[in-house]
């Protein structure tokens, strides 16, 4: 089922925006995803403005909001409000996997009850060192090949950096 809105409520928020032509919202629910995710066609790419991810923060369907979280370029005050004001499960589970979300956000989900969300949080390139040592001892086997999992990323990452380097001639 698709929602709509009525046209001067569409018509308000393309005016909210700094290029209301460059950007109209989508008012239905796989639209206000797409754009709220970055997604474009077949690729993500982080193309909704501010103005554009505050809005769809604020949309009534957490699968929207949490859309906005997933977003590479969705602003860190925007990831500690929507962290503050909606607690459930899939919002801490793409807190997460956001490699933007702040460290603090991440230490306090790393103590979560959920597994899912300590996995999650343990595969993120962004999780403090101290906070994977603490997740290293996690009770939980799935938690801790997270971290082995961020582990062997980390030393691939380097191993690409280090051949990455210009080759010294004689």
């Amino acid at each position: 089922m698709t929602q709509t809105r009525p046209a001067a409520d569409a018509a308000r928020g393309v005016a909210l925006g700094p290029n209301p032509p460059a950007f109209n919202f989508a008012w239905t629910r796989e639209g206000r995803i797409s754009q709220a995710s970055g997604e474009a066609g077949d690729r993500r790419t982080p193309w909704a403005p501010d103005w554009a991810l505050y809005r769809f923060a604020r949309d009534e369907d957490p699968v929207v909001r949490a859309a906005v979280v997933k977003n590479p370029s969705t602003p860190i005050e925007l990831l500690r409000t929507l962290s503050e004001e909606d607690t459930s499960l899939g919002m801490k589970l793409c807190l997460g996997q956001n490699h933007r979300t702040p460290a603090d956000i991440l230490e306090k989900l790393a103590t979560d009850k959920s597994e899912r969300v300590r996995f999650v949080v343990a595969q993120n390139s962004s999780t403090p060192a101290k906070t994977l040592e603490q997740l290293e001892k996690d009770e939980v086997s799935l938690v801790r090949a997270g971290v082995g999992i961020r582990r062997r990323q980390d030393a691939i990452d380097a191993w690409v950096r280090e051949q990455s380097k210009p080759i010294k001639s004689d």
